[in-house]
């Protein structure tokens, strides 16, 4: 007598090896889709970088103690920086330690500032006028 039916024991392996490779391919989508979704924050950060490495930042060196952020900004006022850093003494919030810091959002404007600030004479009207250093950081 010829049998077409497999066994029973047969047909529960075949079972066994049909919910393995559905489970395989579920963990293989599940992987694909955390991939994408860490592709995704990837570029994200990468593009908050963008944002942020978009910042030129000079330094201001060999300013008289007197100068405050008014003073260096109306100094700079023609190149229109974005940001205007004096840096303090701790004991004396108003008196400056001699240099300071200026940011632009233009790789051009920054370029133009160190070509004609550099050197330039600095006078706040409070202290006698120095010549200061405009270099990039």
């Amino acid at each position: 007598m010829e049998v077409d039916e497999k066994p029973v024991v047969d047909k529960d392996r075949e079972q066994l090896k049909q919910e393995r490779r559905d489970r395989n391919k579920a963990k293989k989508e599940q992987r694909r889709a955390e991939k994408t979704k860490e592709s995704e924050s990837t570029q994200a950060e990468d593009d908050t970088s963008k944002e942020k490495s978009t910042r030129f930042t000079c330094f201001v060196g060999n300013l008289p103690y007197s100068a405050n952020e008014e003073s260096l900004s109306a100094h700079f006022e023609k190149v229109a920086p974005t940001s205007v850093r004096v840096t303090t003494q701790v004991e004396k919030p108003t008196k400056c330690r001699g240099f300071g810091f200026i940011e632009f959002d233009n790789y051009d404007r920054m370029k133009t500032c160190l070509k004609l600030y550099h050197q330039s004479t600095f006078d706040d009207k409070k202290s006698p006028p120095r010549r200061i250093n405009v270099e990039l950081t």
